[in-house]
């Protein structure tokens, strides 16, 4: 399967690493819209350009599928729907160190990262990243496009709304929601429920700031 990574920031090289232990990836290259990096050589690959040179990648590479290696929730779930536009599939990088149950679900276009541990009957949406070291306990629920970052601890049956960012270190006790659109500060400790389009933070967390919607619609 010839891949095309995009993004060639930090989480890029996180994502690089995990394809290059995967056989059924030919990698490429990156493509990113930072033109300071075009015809850089990142860890052995190359930045081809920038997004809107896909078309003319895809018929030169004969590409067949990509992986966002983005950390922005909102940006990478816009750029998921252009590859998926684009006819590409969505390829998921799953790090050999990470342990994973059997019946976990696992969306497209998702990463898990080295030393991550995601227990049984949880349901991984599309376009998720799992972070070096989280735990997810059992029977979670993580909705598309959500973010959850190094560290952080999930305990059973928690659900994590769509564009969702839980911050470095953060950990979630059982049986919680976390709406969408929501952000998690690092290290916060959540008792509680979370609804959508907030951000909360501290010990116990604690919202500070509700956020415009998803679209861009009008603060809560």
């Amino acid at each position: 399967m010839n891949v095309i990574i995009i993004g060639a920031g930090g989480h890029g090289k996180v994502v690089l690493d995990i394809l290059q232990r995967d056989s059924d990836a030919d990698l490429i290259g990156f493509v990113d819209d930072d033109i300071n990096s075009h015809d850089k050589i990142i860890d052995g690959l190359q930045v081809l350009g920038n997004i809107n040179s896909l078309p003319k990648l895809i018929a030169v590479y004969k590409v067949d599928a990509a992986i966002i290696a983005v950390g922005d929730n909102k940006v990478r779930a816009e750029l998921f729907d252009k590859m998926k536009g684009l006819g590409l599939k969505l390829k998921r990088a799953i790090h050999p160190n990470a342990l994973i149950a059997r019946d976990v679900e696992i969306g497209e276009g998702v990463v898990i990262a080295a030393g991550a541990v995601i227990n049984t009957g949880t349901r991984i949406g599309n376009n998720v990243i799992i972070n070096t070291g989280a735990v997810i306990d059992h029977d979670n629920v993580i909705e598309d496009n959500a973010h959850i970052s190094p560290g952080v601890k999930l305990a059973g049956r928690v659900t994590i709304g769509k564009y969702t960012h839980v911050g470095l270190g953060a950990t979630i006790v059982e049986d919680l929601t976390i709406g969408e659109n929501t952000t998690i500060g690092a290290g916060a400790v959540v008792l509680a429920d979370i609804p959508a389009h907030t951000t909360a933070v501290g010990v116990p967390a604690r919202i500070i700031k509700h956020k415009k919607t998803v679209n861009d619609g009008v603060s809560e």
